[in-house]
């Protein structure tokens, strides 16, 4: 399970987005739509890691405004933090800070997956949280 959603804001402007590895993407400037999303977030043993989560990043960052806030929750460590610099780079260059919500998988920081949530939660002036399975919702 993977999910963010970005907050982009210029001139009074908001728009959400939605993406996730098992629900359609949603880009709307009606923040009940990401609401919606997040309210149907549910941890599951999925046996589905580590995932693709900074990929999941770096595509809300594409369609982001500048000066956006995003949100990426996982239950799992990252399979592609081999994307770091990327993702980093899009992160300065948006001025986007990013704040992670990772259920306890990712107790260390030994593992790649896991400290590449707390190294771009740095750069962008973000955080990281673990977060236990049964405080999630």
């Amino acid at each position: 399970m993977i999910h963010v959603s970005a907050f982009s804001t210029v001139k009074n402007l908001w728009t959400f987005f939605w993406i996730s590895d098992i629900d359609p993407s949603i880009n709307s400037q009606d923040p009940n739509d990401l609401l919606v999303g997040l309210d149907k977030i549910t941890p599951k043993d999925g046996g589905d890691t580590p995932e693709m989560a900074i990929s999941g990043l770096r595509q809300a960052l594409r369609d982001a405004l500048p000066n956006s806030v995003a949100f990426l929750i996982s239950d799992a460590e990252a399979k592609d933090y081999n994307l770091e610099n990327e993702v980093a780079a899009m992160l300065s260059s948006k001025q986007t800070k990013v704040y992670f919500l990772i259920e306890e998988s990712c107790q260390t920081f030994t593992q790649p997956g896991c400290k590449v949530y707390q190294n771009l939660a740095r750069a962008s002036s973000g955080q990281m949280l673990n977060v236990e399975k049964n405080k999630m919702r």
